[in-house]
């Protein structure tokens, strides 16, 4: 199968500016010129990098073809054990993260509302566990709207949302691919 060594060193670009962006939320920089821009650069950086990747993962499905079973198993496997990792791991570090987060110097900045929305987070976490379980073991939580549950899609995992874009993706892609074939 053919790579995109272009496509992957820009996957790896846009992956650290969202990194980047998340650290200067975190840190003492963000008010101050770079750490504004660094901050404001993450959002467009997700969105190109789910573009590209979508058609990394298009070209994957015509150019491999397998069942949709193994496909799925494979992707699942690819995915699932680091994502179960992280949730444990953000379930018990987020109200570490909104305890940190009320207490940088910027935190009374009108702009500047991660404090606050972690800690609706963290209390959501613990409120609706079992809910949260079960849409994460499914990883379809990006896909459940907040009135069904609350913080669904950053629940456990902030950055979990996009894993659960891309199972969505992989489940989907393949018979939309099929669909345009016939």
């Amino acid at each position: 199968m053919k790579r995109f060594y272009a496509i992957e060193g820009l996957r790896g670009w846009l992956a650290w500016t969202v990194v980047l962006a998340h650290l200067a939320y975190a840190s003492g920089i963000y008010t101050h010129g770079i750490g504004q821009r660094l901050g404001n650069a993450g959002s467009p950086a997700v969105i190109v990098f789910i573009i590209v990747s979508g058609f990394v993962i298009a070209h994957l499905i015509t150019e491999r073809p397998e069942s949709y079973r193994i496909y799925l198993l494979r992707r699942f496997m690819r995915v699932f054990p680091l994502f179960a990792v992280t949730c444990v791991i953000g379930y018990f570090a987020k109200e570490v993260d909104a305890a940190t987060l009320t207490k940088v110097s910027y935190a009374a900045d009108p702009g500047f509302f991660f404090g606050s929305y972690i800690s609706r987070i963290a209390a959501s976490d613990h409120r609706y566990f079992w809910l949260h379980i079960l849409a994460h073991l499914a990883m379809l939580h990006g896909a459940i709207a907040d009135k069904l549950l609350p913080f669904s899609q950053v629940a456990f995992n902030g950055p979990g949302w996009s894993l659960s874009l891309e199972w969505q993706f992989y489940l989907l892609a393949p018979l939309a691919i099929l669909a345009v074939r016939r």
